[in-house]
């Protein structure tokens, strides 16, 4: 079966998918139903039927789904075997606990880099790595090749760090500033808006 154009609802699942079938993995499980994956993520067994097909995957009559194939393929598409590279821009108080954060560990990609434009911050030790101006940013670019950048500053610095590390050939940002970044469309942004998750528990709460 073809891999068909994942759509942006699909990609928001997959790792969802990722996580449950890496914890099949460690327990050792060989298969999986659609039912059983459809109980974990709460959609129906049907839309799973569909969204693995969409990776060309399809299971077996009487088996299900090859836990291992799953786990193998949604990783690939993922990137997770693929050694991503991150830095995070900002050493702040939430760079500092993005980068002590379990996210890095086991999911294929390495914290290589952290940069801070205050001089106070610089040389600072990080999760095991020194804070590094900005100014170094580029030259570490062309040295390093890392594929995200992690934008942990202040929303009145978040645009002009945005277009730093565009500029520096990074391919994707992970964007903590709550702030709507204006950068080339070949540059995929993912933006993390804590506050707007508070509202929306809010009012789920509220409906109750």
């Amino acid at each position: 079966m073809e891999k068909a154009a994942l759509t942006r609802e699909l990609a928001l699942r997959l790792p969802r998918y990722f996580r449950v079938l890496r914890q099949y993995v460690i327990q050792g499980r060989q298969k999986v139903s659609s039912g059983e994956l459809s109980g974990q993520l709460g959609i129906t067994a049907s839309q799973v039927r569909r969204d693995l097909g969409c990776l060309g995957l399809s299971g077996q009559n009487g088996y299900g789904y090859s836990v291992k194939e799953l786990h193998d393929a949604l990783g690939e598409e993922l990137g997770v075997f693929g050694g991503r590279t991150a830095v995070i821009i900002g050493a702040g108080h939430l760079g500092h606990a993005l980068a002590a954060h379990r996210m890095f560990v086991g999911r294929g990609f390495t914290l290589i880099g952290v940069f801070d434009r205050d001089p106070a911050a610089v040389g600072r030790k990080i999760a095991d790595l020194s804070v590094l101006p900005m100014d170094r940013l580029a030259e570490f670019c062309r040295t390093h090749h890392p594929h995200i950048a992690l934008l942990a500053v202040d929303a009145k610095n978040a645009q002009e760090a945005a277009q730093a590390v565009c500029a520096c050939g990074i391919k994707g940002l992970l964007n903590f500033t709550e702030t709507e970044l204006d950068v080339p469309k070949q540059i995929p942004v993912e933006s993390v808006h804590v506050g707007d998750m508070l509202y929306v528990l809010s009012q789920r709460i509220s409906d109750e």
